[in-house]
Parts: C-alpha cells; sequence; structure tokens
C-alpha cells in the first residue's frame, strides 16, 4: 500500500515540476462519462445468515451475489506539455455507487433469500428473509491526472496511459430492502439502520488506458479504458467491500488554447 502512494505521489511532484518549466501549454476543456463494474463481497456478514436451523446459525454469505455499479461524470481543465506529449488535468467529477447483495434467479444457489439477524435478546433470535439489499450513494470528487502520449502532437490517433486520483465526498446514501414476504416491510427501518453507511470521505485511485482521436484545434474525443487500483473509504466502506473491477470511461475536449494544427 504504502508503494501505491509513494507511486501516486511522484506522479503529483513531478507533474508540479512541468507545471513551472513550461509557461505557454495548450489548454482543454473537458467532459467525462464513465462507468465501472466491481466484484464485492459483504463489508460485515454479523447480520448474515445461510440458514437458521439449529446446525447453521453462523453467518454464512454462501449463494449471495454480491455487485457493484459506479458511473460518473465531470468537467476538468487539461493543459498539454512537453510537445504535447504530457498532460495534467484537475476539475470535479460527481459519482454514483450501487451496491447490490442478494439472491437472484440463475445468478444466486440454493434458495432465493438469505436471512437478517435484526435482532438478539439473549436465546431469543429474531430473523428477517431478505432477498437483496441495495445501496446507493452520491458523491462529490475532485480528480487529479496525467496523461502519457506514446506519440507526437501531429497524430490525430494516439495511444495514451494515465495514472489519476480522486478524492470523494459522500452527498447521500439510500438503503432499500426487499423482503421475501411483504408482511416484513414493517421492519425496513429496523433492518436499514444495520446497514453500514460509507464513510464521508474517501480516495480513489485508477489507471486507464486509451485512445485519443482528433485534436489542434479543433475538438477531440477519447475511449479509455477504467482500471480502479484502489478505493478506499476509512472508516466503513459501506454495504459491500470492493474486490476488483473496471470500467470504460468516454472523454470531449474542447480547445481553448492551442498551437497544434
Amino acid at each position: 500500500m504504502n508503494l501505491k502512494w509513494f507511486i501516486y505521489s511522484f506522479f503529483l511532484v513531478y507533474s508540479a515540476g512541468i507545471s513551472i518549466a513550461q509557461e505557454t501549454p495548450d489548454q482543454y476543456i473537458g467532459f467525462d462519462w464513465g462507468f465501472a463494474f466491481f466484484k464485492s463481497k459483504p463489508s460485515d456478514t454479523d447480520h448474515i445468515r445461510g440458514d437458521v436451523t439449529s446446525f447453521h446459525t453462523e453467518s454464512s454469505t454462501s449463494g449471495l451475489v454480491c455487485i457493484s455499479f459506479r458511473s460518473s461524470s465531470g468537467a476538468k481543465f487539461e493543459t498539454y506539455r512537453v510537445n504535447s506529449r504530457i498532460g495534467l488535468a484537475a476539475g470535479l467529477r460527481f459519482s454514483q455507487f450501487v451496491q447490490n447483495m442478494g439472491k437472484w434467479g440463475l445468478l444466486a444457489t440454493g434458495v432465493n433469500h438469505f436471512y437478517w439477524l435484526y435482532n438478539q435478546e439473549g436465546v431469543i433470535t429474531d430473523y428477517a428473509r431478505v432477498k437483496s439489499i441495495s445501496q446507493t450513494s452520491n458523491y462529490m470528487g475532485f480528480p487529479a491526472e496525467i496523461r502519457f502520449f506514446a506519440s507526437n502532437s501531429y497524430r490525430r490517433v494516439r495511444l495514451y496511459f494515465k495514472a489519476g486520483a480522486e478524492m470523494e465526498i459522500r452527498l447521500r446514501t439510500k438503503t432499500e430492502i426487499r423482503f421475501k414476504y411483504d408482511s416484513m416491510k414493517s421492519f425496513e427501518n429496523v433492518v436499514t439502520s444495520q446497514v453500514s453507511k460509507p464513510s464521508f470521505f474517501g480516495m480513489t485511485l485508477y489507471n486507464c488506458i486509451g485512445l485519443n482521436i482528433g485534436g489542434g484545434r479543433k475538438p477531440s474525443l477519447g475511449l479509455e479504458a477504467f482500471i480502479p487500483v484502489l478505493n478506499r473509504r476509512p472508516g466503513s466502506p459501506g454495504l459491500l467491500s470492493n474486490i476488483y473491477g473496471g470500467g470504460l470511461q468516454f472523454n470531449l475536449q474542447i480547445p481553448v488554447q492551442s498551437k497544434m494544427r
């Protein structure tokens, strides 16, 4: 973990050095839209039971399907330096994280529900039969990125590599419970209060590889593979903890000042 932070810190320091050395860089306003899927696991298994018979009262996530989906859109200001081989960008991004845990048809194994322990007093235990839990969180983020282009500025199609870091602030979170029986809806507030919410602050580190089409004094388009390196929520990740994931991101850049033709 320390090595990752060192690498990204190096990128930021290196970027700052280049910014001072160059005086009249090409400048662009950029817009991006993206999505990503994550393989996840429950962050808190204390309330989850696979069965409630006398032989299977321990925590169990067997047969549960856990998937997270992230969508985002943002705007940023980017400058190109060193013969337009290096791009530096910073901006504002809004994202939505949807985490789902449950049993859905062919994706799950066993019965189409699991048990949630919502009350325990001595030898008395109360369970709810739950089909799925969904948690949706909205974030405002502040990304900083550095891009390395594989070719010079005269190519209209250019391969590039990107490293980025985004500090995120959680704006709101909504948790929804889908019970096996409608009669359990009266316990929705109780179960919802026991589901962990993500921490207020978060950090995402990511790498990208993509193609930039066009440029110069005309708008350009970019398509890139989004590869998260770290997605951390100090304190609590929320309903699910992400294991690995990936996605796509689309970019539109509009020149503000460009020496390229």
